[in-house]
């Protein structure tokens, strides 16, 4: 018998670069590898979310109920630049009784491991959220 059922959190990460020639890559912000460093906190964040459904009533027998995934990645233009944009949607669980609210918040306070500055907000859409980042030059 089901007792309990995960809802899910559906969004669209954002990702924008500054362009280069690859040439003096390291004078752009590569938005893919900034996506990627993003994907992982949000590893991380599907990590913290699954040690806190330990606690849950009906999922603490559950290994691992909470799932991140991100689906569908689109980005660059060129392979001779530094990549401007990126695109990568997403999905992951939340439990019943979390807010969604909260659990966005906690999606759009993540920040970039590599060390770019960055911005990112969870905005609504008719069909996903959607965070938006800009990643500045290193």
């Amino acid at each position: 018998m089901v007792r309990s059922q995960v809802g899910v959190i559906w969004f669209r990460l954002k990702v924008r670069g500054f362009p280069v020639h690859v040439f003096e890559a390291g004078a752009g912000s590569n938005a893919i590898t900034a996506a990627y460093h993003l994907i992982q906190s949000l590893e991380k964040l599907e990590a913290e979310w699954n040690e806190r459904a330990t606690s849950d009533r009906h999922f603490k027998a559950v290994t691992h109920p909470i799932n991140f995934n991100p689906g569908i990645i689109k980005g660059g233009d060129w392979a001779s630049s530094v990549p401007a944009w990126c695109d990568v949607d997403c999905r992951i669980a939340i439990l019943p009784g979390w807010s969604v609210a909260d659990c966005q918040n906690e999606i759009s306070r993540l920040r970039l491991g590599c060390g770019a500055r960055s911005s990112l907000s969870l905005q609504q859409s008719a069909r996903c959220g959607m965070v938006r980042v800009s990643v500045g030059r290193l």
